[in-house]
């Protein structure tokens, strides 16, 4: 980016242009809990939900009602999965 098309080219032919960025590893929180069941990493769930192999065994489940801020954490997820 930069060096063969600029920001200004982008939008001239998108109607929006998005820049993201994202670590290849996630490192699991240092907390309470954490090694419980139903608890997992975004690079775990998003493997999960793309059918990676190693992951279709992943304990998620989905059948739960979920309060409003993870409904919203869902939310970006999948934003960013889609």
């Amino acid at each position: 980016m930069g060096s063969d098309l600029t920001h200004d080219e982008l939008l001239a032919h998108h109607h929006a242009v998005l820049y993201a960025v994202g670590a290849p590893n996630d490192r699991r929180l240092d907390i309470d809990g954490m090694g419980l069941p139903g608890t997992g990493t975004a690079t775990e769930v998003v493997a999960w939900i793309n059918g990676h192999p190693e992951y279709t065994d992943l304990p998620v489940d989905l059948g739960h009602q979920r309060s409003s801020s993870s409904a919203t954490a869902t939310s970006r997820l999948t934003s960013h999965v889609s």
